[in-house]
């Protein structure tokens, strides 16, 4: 058994009340036939109204009276229509042809410049670009901008499918990019990228300030945007994300049929040889210049088509009928079909089959919407937990929150067109994803697990700024406008909201529902039986304190962190995590079992698959509330368990008492990561000396008497840990790794 620990915080007050989410049940999704036949589509097309995705004519009208009534809907549509100015008249032949060339474009990659100034360079590169230089790419970290003589892409290799395509990379050492061990450069193909998702933008800009305004002069600046696109996406190439800089050359839709066993060689660049398989398959795979999500081009693509399709000028259809086919053909339905060969459900490919269902809806194809939903069902039933968890980080949860949030804004009363059946034979009917599904509970595990700054503890994969957005509260409270959803709506955006928050709120909020008298914010202790996490809360409303303790099973965007404790007050991070590094090399220092607030077993990190972790005791009544969870992360041990108790005094502060038994290996290792660099101890003689854990200036002494450290805030918070000794038992404190 380790030793205890007591944490007394100055001012500690502990509020508990016991909630629990509702189970659903696990669900098959929904049937749908081939989403890659195209048949549909040119059977229901002429029955779409538009628009019918994520602004529908009752949208617009709340707009329009938000418009009238409020000065922040005014702002919010006056910022819409000056960029829809704004980007009229940039739109040229010469311009379109720029931002949308033959070639396909890359995605990321490493600055060579900065490897050769001794900088530390990441693989993904940190790139700036702006419109107003369209063909360049700027570093950043060191300031370089490519194209650059110092560095030219010398290396050139040319596709055979379709010759005119041609790529280029920069000669010299390669990257190891994540998995990929030899990778090369191409700010060309990276430029390329910025250059096809700045369009889509562009396109959902132009569509918004037609909607709100009916000036058709938008329409038309979008129609040679739309026209360049038909002429050149069906030959883009399907190709591996991020800086592997594998291109399948081959027709595009059968790179996606055999995306891991292409037909014939794929491009890539020396000295890598070819294996006709594209590396990490769908995970990566794009044709627009993401890392496997193509799905937010094509729903900016596709809304924006959807709002402008009508459009006419002097009586006359901006759009003809017979550019309208093509362009539905030739941009929508193509930028679908790589999505349509991936049936898996991860935080990618959730998004990419919303880029599917928004299509189906745009064009009229509602075997591509079922395709779609049954993505959207599939992630709320099976990718987050029965409990309303995520399967993977907050962070993550957020991200994939992200991917199906077009569902949630276009769902909401949905039938299929009449005549439609679906493979079963039944039609969809009045169909709402946010009363249909289980997609509330996910979000209301989401918010239970906030702490008081509304951010998420920086736990696993997330970091310390990871929350949910005043855009993301408005799409909630328009869902479920209850009243908690509703306080916390008026805590993130106000009466008054500004920037993205304010261009959703224009179309979608319901000011008259904000208007009503709310209780405040509150966050509840909590247990997730399923995700394996405890949360006790303390102060008014929950919000001064949270303490967490973290039992989750192995899983995708996990840390080697079983049974790692947390603790938030005040605004500050008591126990501290170090949270995420996203695709940083140095990740790793991060998720280790030496990062976290844990017991090491013969100083190795945890084992990942098999830990488990589960809940055996959680109390939340009266002055004394506890909760207890165990793991088999070491194979070593026998009992690995863990018992937190806090003990509230009112306005004389709260303890925090923590036992933590682990029985098993020769030796273990109670870790605590305090908040500030420094702290002042009483009741041990510590001195410099030499360790061999991953500590700077170290300093140990030999524990015999209870003793204790103080850390103390420039406000003059203290917070103090109080350590029991056990026989024999060495102390040894110093500076852990950081950035």
């Amino acid at each position: 058994m380790t030793p205890h620990l007591t944490v007394l915080a100055k001012g500690l007050a502990l509020t508990f009340c016991m909630l629990t989410m509702g189970l659903s049940i696990m669900a098959a999704g929904i049937p749908y036939s081939d989403p890659k036949d195209w048949s549909d589509w040119e059977t229901y097309r002429s029955k779409v109204q538009h628009p019918a995705s994520l602004f529908t004519a009752a949208d617009l009208e709340r707009a329009r009276q938000n418009i009238a009534n409020h000065k922040w809907a005014k702002k919010a549509r006056d910022g819409i229509v000056a960029n829809g100015d704004f980007l009229v008249p940039k739109i040229t032949d010469t311009w379109v042809e720029t931002m949308l060339e033959v070639t396909t474009a890359g995605c990321v990659g490493p600055c060579p410049a900065c490897r050769a100034k001794g900088k530390r360079w990441h693989p993904n590169g940190n790139w700036a670009w702006t419109s107003r230089r369209p063909n360049e790419l700027k570093c950043k970290a060191c300031q370089t901008v490519y194209p650059n003589e110092k560095y030219p892409e010398s290396i050139s290799v040319r596709g055979t499918w379709d010759p005119r395509q041609e790529f280029t990379f920069i000669d010299g050492d390669t990257f190891v990019c994540f998995s990929y061990k030899k990778a090369r450069s191409s700010p060309a193909g990276i430029t390329r990228a910025k250059k096809v998702i700045h369009v889509s933008s562009v396109l959902l800009g132009l569509g918004k300030a037609y909607a709100l305004t009916g000036d058709p002069k938008y329409a038309q600046a979008a129609r040679p945007i739309y026209l360049r696109l038909a002429k050149v996406f069906p030959k883009w190439l399907v190709r591996a994300g991020y800086g592997y800089n594998e291109y399948a050359d081959c027709d595009p839709h059968v790179a996606a049929e055999r995306i891991k066993r292409l037909p014939n060689d794929e491009l890539l660049c020396p000295p890598n040889k070819p294996d006709r398989q594209i590396h990490t398959g769908y995970w990566s795979a794009s044709r627009v210049g993401s890392s496997g999500m193509d799905g937010g081009w094509v729903i900016r693509v596709a809304v924006a088509y959807d709002l402008m399709c009508e459009a006419k000028a002097d009586g006359k259809p901006v759009f003809s009928a017979k550019e309208r086919l093509l362009i539905e053909r030739d941009v929508l339905l193509e930028s679908t079909y790589l999505a349509a060969c991936d049936r898996s459900i991860n935080n990618k490919s959730v998004g990419n089959r919303a880029g599917a269902a928004i299509v189906g809806l745009v064009v009229g194809h509602p075997g591509l919407v079922r395709f779609g939903l049954d993505g959207f069902v599939r992630t709320v039933d099976d990718w987050f937990l029965p409990d309303g968890g995520t399967s993977e980080s907050a962070a993550y949860a957020m991200m994939t929150m992200g991917g199906i949030r077009a569902f949630a804004e276009a769902f909401r009363d949905y039938t299929e067109p009449a005549g439609y059946k679906g493979p079963k034979g039944k039609r969809l009917k009045n169909f709402n994803v946010c009363r249909d599904t289980v997609y509330g509970t996910c979000w209301q595990g989401l918010y239970w697990k906030l702490q008081g700054n509304r951010r998420f503890p920086a736990l696993a994969d997330s970091y310390v700024t990871t929350s949910i957005s005043s855009d993301y509260a408005e799409l909630v409270a328009l869902a479920y406008p209850t009243p908690q959803h509703l306080a916390f709506l008026k805590e993130t955006a106000g009466a008054t909201p500004s920037g993205r928050a304010a261009s959703f709120a224009l179309f979608y909020r319901d000011t008259a529902a904000l208007e009503q008298k709310t209780p405040p914010f509150t966050l509840p202790d909590v247990v997730f039986p399923y995700l394996a996490q405890g949360y006790l809360r303390r102060g008014a409303n929950g919000r001064q304190g949270t303490v967490v303790l973290n039992a989750s099973n192995w899983g995708g965007h996990h840390h080697y962190d079983s049974l790692d404790l947390y603790l938030w007050q005040d605004g500050k991070e008591l126990l501290s995590d170090l949270g995420y590094l996203w695709d940083h090399p140095d990740k790793p220092m991060t998720y280790r079992s030496f990062a976290h607030n844990l017991v090491l077993i013969d100083g190795k990190k945890q084992k990942s698959k098999g830990r488990g972790g589960s809940f055996h005791l959680y109390h939340g009544e009266g002055s004394i509330r506890f909760m207890e969870a165990s793991s088999h992360p070491y194979a070593e041990t026998k009992d690995y368990r863990r018992t937190v108790v806090q003990i509230d005094h009112g306005q004389d502060g709260a303890y925090v008492f923590d036992l933590f038994r682990a029985q098993g290996g020769k030796k273990r290792q109670y870790v605590f990561h305090g908040p500030l660099p420094t702290c002042e101890t009483k009741g041990i003689a510590l001195k410099p000396a030499k360790t061999k854990y991953d500590i700077a200036n170290a300093k140990s002494a030999l524990a015999t008497k209870t003793w204790q450290a103080t850390w103390t805030f420039p406000d003059e918070t203290r917070f103090t840990a109080f350590a029991p000794p056990q026989k024999g038992e060495m102390v040894t404190i110093g500076d852990g790794w950081g950035q």
